[in-house]
Order: C-alpha cells, then sequence, then structure tokens
C-alpha cells in the first residue's frame, strides 16, 4: 500500500524499498496510522514481529505483554519496563517470566502486582492460561 491508501486505526508492517539496493524488505515493526499531517500518515510504533516471549508454547507478544501491564497500571504510573524468559537447571523452578518495571519517580508498585499481571495474561492469552 502508498501512503495515501493507509487507514486511520489500522496497524500495517513496514516494508522499505530503496535505490541502495533493498527490494520490498520487512524490517519488523509494525505501526497503526493515528491520524495524517497534510497528506503523510503519522503512526505509532506498535510492536515488532517475532519478539515474543515463549517457554511453552505460549508465543506471548509484546503487545499482549504491554496491554497486560497497562491494564493492571496506568499508563502514567511508569516509566518502562521490559521482560525476560527464566528459567534454570533447578527442575524443582518452573520456568518463568521476569518483568523488570520502572515506576515515575516518587511512585511505587502495588504490593500484589505479580498475581494481577498473571490474571491479566491469563485473559489476554489463553494458551499462557493452560500452562499456570
Amino acid at each position: 500500500l502508498l501512503a495515501h491508501e493507509l487507514e486511520i486505526g489500522r496497524d500495517y508492517e513496514l516494508v522499505i524499498t530503496n535505490l541502495g539496493g533493498l527490494c520490498r524488505y520487512k524490517i519488523g515493526d509494525v505501526v497503526r496510522v493515528s491520524s495524517f499531517h497534510h497528506e503523510a500518515p503519522v503512526v505509532e510504533f506498535r510492536y515488532r514481529i517475532g519478539q515474543l516471549l515463549n517457554l511453552r508454547g505460549e508465543k506471548t507478544s509484546e503487545e499482549v505483554l504491554s496491554a497486560a501491564v497497562h491494564s493492571v497500571l496506568p499508563a502514567q504510573s511508569i516509566t518502562e519496563f521490559t521482560a525476560a524468559e527464566l528459567t534454570t537447571h533447578d527442575s524443582s523452578m518452573a520456568p518463568r517470566y521476569l518483568l523488570i518495571i520502572e515506576p515515575v519517580l516518587g511512585a511505587s508498585l502495588p504490593i500484589d502486582i505479580a498475581a494481577k499481571l498473571d490474571v491479566a495474561l491469563r485473559q489476554s492469552n489463553p494458551v499462557y492460561a493452560t500452562w499456570r
């Protein structure tokens, strides 16, 4: 699609062709058209394709994780967050996600944040729920 064919509110994967030799090169970013400035689309970054948490086949996308975090914490209460898969050779310890959340200056995270995030992830990803 060309820029004038895009629709507000829809998500698109960026594909680039240039004179330097890239031809229909997928860069892996998904963006959403939020508005137009004159005829140019204004986009907001959504997520990267292939960025998944996948300990047991649940394939939790960055978008699903972000939605879960923002469903239990207001966006204005956190500066940023990141996640990683945490595994160990100790068979008594199940694999899990490690979330690192940075609250805004002066704010603190609720004591029950882990349980709330787990519930939100179960609701947003049925496959994740089967492994809990």
